[in-house]
Protein backbone atom coordinates (compact mmCIF):
# COMPACT_ATOMS: atom_id res chain seq x y z
CA UNK A 1 0.00 0.00 0.00
CA UNK A 2 1.08 3.41 -0.68
CA UNK A 3 1.53 6.21 1.29
CA UNK A 4 -0.49 9.63 -0.03
CA UNK A 5 0.83 12.41 -1.69
CA UNK A 6 2.62 14.78 0.61
CA UNK A 7 2.83 12.43 3.69
CA UNK A 8 5.05 12.81 5.93
CA UNK A 9 6.54 10.71 8.84
CA UNK A 10 5.32 11.79 12.04
CA UNK A 11 8.41 12.61 14.76
CA UNK A 12 9.14 9.76 17.11
CA UNK A 13 9.61 10.44 21.12
CA UNK A 14 12.45 9.58 22.86
CA UNK A 15 11.83 8.49 26.59
CA UNK A 16 13.45 10.89 29.18
CA UNK A 17 15.51 7.51 30.56
CA UNK A 18 17.08 7.32 27.14
CA UNK A 19 17.93 10.93 26.81
CA UNK A 20 19.34 11.03 30.34
CA UNK A 21 21.94 8.11 29.46
CA UNK A 22 22.91 9.95 26.43
CA UNK A 23 23.73 12.67 27.97
CA UNK A 24 25.49 10.96 30.91
CA UNK A 25 27.46 9.32 28.54
CA UNK A 26 30.18 12.15 27.32
CA UNK A 27 32.37 9.65 24.96
CA UNK A 28 29.46 7.96 22.88
CA UNK A 29 30.42 7.39 19.49
CA UNK A 30 27.48 9.91 18.13
CA UNK A 31 27.06 13.43 18.62
CA UNK A 32 24.72 14.52 20.87
CA UNK A 33 21.32 15.52 20.27
CA UNK A 34 20.40 19.25 20.33
CA UNK A 35 17.88 19.96 22.74
CA UNK A 36 15.19 22.22 21.49
CA UNK A 37 13.17 23.96 24.43
CA UNK A 38 9.87 25.67 23.19
CA UNK A 39 9.05 27.12 26.65
CA UNK A 40 9.01 30.97 26.99
CA UNK A 41 9.54 32.32 30.18
CA UNK A 42 9.21 29.25 32.30
CA UNK A 43 12.51 28.25 30.53
CA UNK A 44 14.34 30.32 33.10
CA UNK A 45 12.62 28.82 35.78
CA UNK A 46 14.36 24.92 35.16
CA UNK A 47 15.61 23.59 32.05
CA UNK A 48 17.89 20.80 30.78
CA UNK A 49 21.17 21.93 30.74
CA UNK A 50 22.38 22.24 27.37
CA UNK A 51 19.30 22.80 25.51
CA UNK A 52 18.49 25.50 23.61
CA UNK A 53 15.68 28.12 24.59
CA UNK A 54 13.59 29.05 20.65
CA UNK A 55 10.25 29.83 22.55
CA UNK A 56 7.22 28.70 20.24
CA UNK A 57 6.08 31.92 18.82
CA UNK A 58 9.31 31.55 16.65
CA UNK A 59 7.91 28.40 14.51
CA UNK A 60 4.80 30.46 13.04
CA UNK A 61 6.95 32.06 10.27
CA UNK A 62 8.37 29.66 7.16
CA UNK A 63 11.33 32.11 7.09
CA UNK A 64 12.02 31.64 10.84
CA UNK A 65 11.80 27.84 10.98
CA UNK A 66 13.82 27.33 7.58
CA UNK A 67 16.49 29.30 9.19
CA UNK A 68 16.09 26.72 11.98
CA UNK A 69 16.57 24.65 9.62
CA UNK A 70 19.47 25.21 7.61
CA UNK A 71 21.10 25.77 11.24
CA UNK A 72 21.17 22.35 12.61
CA UNK A 73 20.93 20.31 9.01
CA UNK A 74 23.99 19.14 10.44
CA UNK A 75 22.67 17.06 13.12
CA UNK A 76 22.18 13.90 14.11
CA UNK A 77 19.36 14.27 16.07
CA UNK A 78 17.13 17.35 17.55
CA UNK A 79 14.90 16.52 20.75
CA UNK A 80 11.96 18.90 20.53
CA UNK A 81 10.01 19.38 24.09
CA UNK A 82 7.80 21.47 26.78
CA UNK A 83 7.05 21.53 30.04
CA UNK A 84 4.83 18.14 29.48
CA UNK A 85 5.65 17.44 25.64
CA UNK A 86 1.54 17.32 24.99
CA UNK A 87 1.29 20.20 22.95
CA UNK A 88 3.76 22.76 21.83
CA UNK A 89 6.87 20.71 21.83
CA UNK A 90 5.13 18.46 19.43
CA UNK A 91 3.95 20.76 17.27
CA UNK A 92 7.28 23.13 16.86
CA UNK A 93 8.96 19.33 16.31
CA UNK A 94 6.13 18.43 13.50
CA UNK A 95 6.48 21.91 12.12
CA UNK A 96 10.73 22.13 12.00
CA UNK A 97 9.96 18.52 9.96
CA UNK A 98 7.15 19.59 7.56
CA UNK A 99 9.99 22.72 7.11
CA UNK A 100 13.14 20.71 7.23
CA UNK A 101 11.71 18.10 4.29
CA UNK A 102 10.75 21.35 2.10
CA UNK A 103 14.44 22.98 2.78
CA UNK A 104 16.14 19.80 2.69
CA UNK A 105 14.20 17.84 0.15
CA UNK A 106 16.73 15.64 -1.83
CA UNK A 107 19.83 15.99 0.55
CA UNK A 108 21.75 13.09 1.66
CA UNK A 109 21.58 13.77 5.52
CA UNK A 110 19.09 15.08 7.21
CA UNK A 111 18.67 15.08 11.47
CA UNK A 112 16.34 12.78 13.09
CA UNK A 113 13.46 14.91 14.95
CA UNK A 114 12.53 13.44 18.32
CA UNK A 115 10.29 14.69 21.23
CA UNK A 116 11.09 14.20 24.24
CA UNK A 117 7.93 11.89 26.05
CA UNK A 118 6.47 13.91 29.18
CA UNK A 119 8.74 16.67 28.34
CA UNK A 120 10.92 18.82 30.65
CA UNK A 121 8.56 17.36 34.08
CA UNK A 122 8.60 13.77 33.15
CA UNK A 123 12.62 13.75 32.40
CA UNK A 124 13.11 16.05 35.85
CA UNK A 125 11.17 12.77 37.64
CA UNK A 126 13.13 9.89 35.91
CA UNK A 127 17.23 11.76 35.35
CA UNK A 128 19.69 13.28 37.82
CA UNK A 129 19.06 16.36 39.10
CA UNK A 130 22.60 17.28 37.53
CA UNK A 131 20.98 17.29 34.44
CA UNK A 132 18.83 20.15 35.23
CA UNK A 133 19.69 24.00 35.61
CA UNK A 134 17.96 26.59 37.65
CA UNK A 135 18.19 30.04 37.88
CA UNK A 136 18.09 31.57 41.25
CA UNK A 137 17.07 34.82 39.99
CA UNK A 138 13.62 33.96 39.23
CA UNK A 139 12.66 32.22 42.45
CA UNK A 140 14.03 34.90 44.60
CA UNK A 141 14.83 31.98 47.28
CA UNK A 142 18.71 30.69 47.22
CA UNK A 143 17.76 27.25 45.25
CA UNK A 144 15.19 24.33 46.33
CA UNK A 145 14.31 21.53 43.49
CA UNK A 146 12.35 18.67 43.47
CA UNK A 147 12.95 15.78 41.13
CA UNK A 148 11.51 12.68 41.30
CA UNK A 149 10.22 13.17 44.58
CA UNK A 150 13.50 14.29 46.48
CA UNK A 151 14.05 18.10 47.19
CA UNK A 152 17.31 19.66 46.93
CA UNK A 153 18.06 22.57 48.45
CA UNK A 154 20.70 24.70 47.43
CA UNK A 155 23.27 21.97 47.07
CA UNK A 156 25.72 23.40 44.54
CA UNK A 157 27.65 20.19 43.40
CA UNK A 158 23.94 18.85 42.37
CA UNK A 159 22.81 22.56 40.45
CA UNK A 160 24.34 25.30 38.72
CA UNK A 161 23.47 28.93 39.97
CA UNK A 162 23.29 31.43 37.97
CA UNK A 163 23.82 34.62 39.13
Amino acid sequence: MSLPIGYMEPPRYIQPSALAEILREPNTSSKRPVIIDVRDTDYAGGHIRSAVNIPEDNFMDDDDVDALVEKYKEEDAIVFHCMLSQVRGPSCAKRFKSRMEVVLEGAAHKPRVLILHGGFDRFGRVSNVAFIKIKNTLLNIRCICVVGGQIYKGEADLIEMDD
